[in-house]
Order: structure tokens, then C-alpha cells, then sequence
């Protein structure tokens, strides 16, 4: 995982799944919640989704979007990416 550096280890525990949405149409989509190795207290998740093989990178669309600086609500309401994966897996291979 390409990380920032803030964590050394997050971890997803088991049946902490936030929001589940797996079907035939769309990108399957799993947000779990997470927890990281420090002691600072924040709610953290790990969203896993197996995309459009046309897709941008989310991580990438949420950096430019913060970067552009455009639009206040779009820069100030944006999650915080600490770390990103690849998968090899699209909705090509489904």
C-alpha cells in the first residue's frame, strides 16, 4: 500500500462493516471501519471497491480536487487519504 507515512499499521477488525453495497450493477463497494496502531483518537475506514476498469485512481480524483482549490465545500469536506492499493481486480474480470 503507497501510504503517507502517518501509519505504520491499520488494521480493520472483524463485523465492523459501515456500509455494504455488493450487487451485479455498480462498483461493489465496502467501507469497513478501521484502526490504527497510535494513540491519537479518530475515526478511521478503509473503503474497498472494485471499479470501472475506466476508472480514475479515487485517491487521485479526491488530490485533485483538493489541489484545485476551486471550491470551498469540495476542499473542506473531502476525506483525508492516508494510503491507497491497487487492485488488480475490475469490473472487466467480474
Amino acid at each position: 500500500m503507497v501510504g503517507d507515512g502517518r501509519f505504520e499499521d491499520v488494521q480493520a477488525p472483524p463485523n465492523h462493516i459501515l456500509h455494504s453495497a455488493l450487487g451485479i450493477v455498480g462498483r461493489g463497494t465496502v467501507t469497513v471501519k478501521a484502526e490504527s496502531n497510535d494513540d491519537v483518537p479518530r475515526d478511521l475506514a478503509i473503503k474497498i471497491y472494485s471499479p470501472e476498469k475506466l476508472r480514475l485512481n479515487e485517491a487521485t480524483v479526491i488530490s485533485n480536487a483538493i489541489k484545485s482549490g476551486d471550491d470551498p465545500d469540495t476542499t473542506n469536506h473531502s476525506p483525508t487519504v492516508f494510503a491507497t492499493q491497487d487492485l488488480e481486480y475490475r469490473t472487466e474480470t467480474v
